[in-house]
């Protein structure tokens, strides 16, 4: 089954840590949400948690380093939801991670055909504007629209079929 691209996300970086390169504010950036250690996942929750840990956390990243670093930042008992769709098969994961805290993943799809219906509905009649960040391309552009996505020229490009 093909994957329906529109996930990914860009924007402008408005600022840098110590020790950052190739980034500067002002720099117009693509992100490839594929790649995560879930280190940060962890240490998000543990903080707004003060140690406890979520009760229930949601897979809407689609990456192993997010499943994983999810698990970790579960209280006891807590809930894995995964809502996204996962591209490659999770290699690292190790379900006695599961075990320790009597972890529960289930999967949810979020939407289906009707929302999809609905929205593009909306869209047609207005309700919803995609001036400013959708653009349309046809077919045979549809090698540049890539580039100019990878390049940051573009944050969404429908291909007219």
């Amino acid at each position: 089954m093909p994957v329906i691209l529109g996930h990914e996300f860009a924007g402008t970086v408005v600022a840098t840590g110590a020790g950052v390169s190739g980034l500067a504010p002002g720099t117009t950036a693509a992100i490839r949400s594929g790649h995560s250690c879930g280190a940060c996942v962890r240490l998000a929750v543990m903080e707004r948690s003060r140690g406890l840990g979520a009760a229930a956390a949601f897979d809407a990243a689609g990456v192993e380093g997010s499943v994983t670093g999810i698990i970790r930042a579960l209280a006891p008992r807590g809930k894995v939801v995964v809502v996204a769709i996962h591209e490659q098969a999770l290699e690292r994961f190790n379900p006695t991670a599961l075990l320790r805290q009597e972890t529960a993943i289930v999967g949810s799809l979020p939407y289906d055909d009707a929302d999809f219906r609905a929205v593009i509905a909306a869209m047609a009649d207005g309700h919803y504007s995609t001036d400013g960040w959708v653009e349309h391309a046809p077919l045979d552009a549809l090698p540049d629209a890539f580039d100019d996505l990878r390049a940051g020229r573009a944050i969404k490009v429908l291909i007219d079929l």
